[in-house]
């Protein structure tokens, strides 16, 4: 599996050095969350199912659903023009043996043709800032590109792909 370039490369169109807008992900947002989740879990290597996907949205609280979301799973897209390209799920978390707070990113995306720098910058940033909101000393980036890991300063912390970065190092939007 290849690591996705990103460049500012010159020859860019117009439309793709608009500065992305991140937001919290919305209910009108499901069918196009929904294709760029399956195209991150494919280039993650993982096997995109339907009923899985819908779990996922109802945990968002975005689903008319008789059971309250057991998880405080939080969604931001990255919303360029009125489409979607890039993405990031994530839990807080707290440590047993120190007691403080975390964010756990759960999957951090961007589209494979959204390959501008600002796009992945801006979703990093939106994660940091979530972090510093909830008091989160550290951020457990469990499932992102590599991009992204560097982007946001990460080291590794197990050999199973777990990087970590401090909510504190800010990267330029």
């Amino acid at each position: 599996m290849t690591t996705p370039s990103y460049s500012r490369s010159s020859n860019r169109s117009a439309a793709a050095r608009i500065a992305p807008v991140l937001r919290p992900v919305t209910r009108e947002d499901f069918f196009p969350w929904v294709s760029l989740l399956a195209e991150s879990l494919e280039v993650s290597g993982l096997v995109y199912r339907d009923e899985i996907a819908l779990r996922i949205w109802q945990q968002l609280g975005h689903e008319n659903s008789t059971t309250t979301p057991a998880s405080q799973l939080e969604a931001i897209v990255a919303d360029r023009s009125g489409n979607l390209i890039g993405l990031a799920l994530m839990l807080p978390s707290i440590s047993l043996s120190t007691g403080a707070a975390a964010l756990d990113v759960h999957l951090a995306y961007v589209h494979r043709a959204a390959r501008d720098e600002a796009a992945a910058r801006a979703l990093v940033a939106a994660v940091q800032q979530r972090a510093r909101a909830i008091g989160a000393t550290k951020i457990r980036w469990l499932a992102a590109s590599d991009t992204l890991h560097q982007l946001a300063g990460a080291e590794p912390i197990s050999k199973s792909g777990i990087y970590e970065s401090d909510p504190a190092l800010d990267v330029e939007a």
